[in-house]
């Protein structure tokens, strides 16, 4: 299974260790980042939403937010 594309950091830093050095700090990924947004505005908006039949809804919503982001980070990777 490959690793889907996270489209990296979403807000890089740099801290600097008590000896001096400096180290990445990476937090959450851009995909985690696009799909908390896509599902507030999911649960802002229960009439544009559909459950699939059968279904457990919140299975069901956490995988289309994140359905979302896979496509916005494509959109985002082909408009280079």
């Amino acid at each position: 299974m490959t690793k889907p594309n996270d489209g990296g950091p979403a807000f890089p830093r740099t801290v600097q260790n008590w000896n001096g050095s400096l180290d990445p700090e990476h937090g959450m990924s851009k995909r985690d980042y696009i799909a908390v947004h896509a599902l507030a505005g999911i649960l802002v908006h229960p009439t544009r939403y559909r459950p699939r039949e059968g279904g457990d809804w919140r299975s069901d919503v956490a995988e289309e937010a994140v359905s979302l982001a896979d496509a916005m980070l494509a959109a985002l990777e082909a408009s280079k």
